[in-house]
């Protein structure tokens, strides 16, 4: 019994909910708008506080520092003006105005999808930083660029994610709430359990499909909490983003408390997937 993998970090309160290899049961504590859990995300963040800081500042400095220039650079290309259409490269409203050509939309499209690759896998290599943290691992501000191994996955799955939404939004508002929540998941899925994008969102479906609504409104709140944080010229933000990420990652080992590398070596020994209680 000596060679059993001691069980990961968990939090006392909180059961673990099943895996899809193991008999769903119930969860006593369903996702759900609990501040002490957001509580216990601070106190996460707290104690690694420097090194968290820094990966928010790698992760906003990247993404503005990329995402500002390809997007003036690609209203260049197709409408003459980094400004966009309506203007001309002097500022001047509709002044030598052309609708541009197939060729320059395609390449300002070219521009705005580079901008997604660079950017969407950072978004997830925090939330695995996150989730390294919750398991007990050590973590650095290089984590961050933990999600690029997984890139082309990660944008697909974060494209189909903003497709689904955009569909449910068209439909009605309502659906759209629905499928912010039921799609949580995905990224981390990805990340942490080596999935395709579609794979991704499928598990995160069968995951929340019973907590939706709840889990919505947990993350509507963390969004709340994060742009309180951005009222203070930003830098609140070096500290609530943290916590953002630290809650989702909270929540997704609840469903998923087993590394991949140790998860079939569980199974094969017959260990509870439940260990915690619940």
């Amino acid at each position: 019994m000596s060679d059993i993998p001691p069980p990961p970090q968990h939090f006392s309160g909180y059961s673990n909910y099943p895996r899809a290899q193991f008999t769903p049961v119930p969860p006593d504590r369903p996702p759900g708008v609990y501040f002490d859990y957001i509580g216990k995300a601070w106190n996460m963040v707290n104690t690694n506080l420097g090194t968290w800081i820094l990966a928010t500042l790698i992760l906003f400095g990247i993404t503005y520092g990329v995402n500002i220039p390809l997007s003036l650079l690609g209203n260049f290309v197709a409408y003459g003006s980094p400004l966009g259409m309506g203007f001309s490269g002097a500022g001047q409203p509709g002044a030598g105005q052309t609708f541009p050509s197939m060729t320059q939309i395609g390449i300002s499209f070219g521009f705005t999808f580079l901008s997604v690759f660079i950017t969407y896998p950072l978004q997830a290599g925090m939330l695995n930083m996150a989730l390294k943290q919750v398991r007990g691992l050590q973590v650095s501000p290089g984590d961050v660029f933990s999600g690029y191994s997984r890139a082309g996955h990660v944008v697909i799955s974060y494209l189909l994610m903003g497709l689904l939404c955009g569909i449910a939004i068209c439909l009605c508002i309502i659906p759209s709430f629905y499928a912010f929540g039921v799609l949580a998941f995905t990224p981390l899925l990805v990340v942490d359990r080596n999935l395709t994008g579609m794979e991704a969102i499928t598990q995160s479906y069968n995951s929340l499909k019973p907590y939706a609504w709840s889990m919505f409104g947990f993350l509507f709140v963390l969004g709340l909490l994060n742009m309180l944080g951005g009222c203070a010229c930003g830098v609140g933000m070096l500290f609530s983003f943290p916590v953002y990420v630290m809650a989702q990652a909270m929540t997704y080992h609840n469903f998923f408390p087993y590394p991949l590398e140790t998860e079939g070596f569980n199974s094969q020994i017959g260990l509870n997937p439940n260990p915690y209680g619940g």
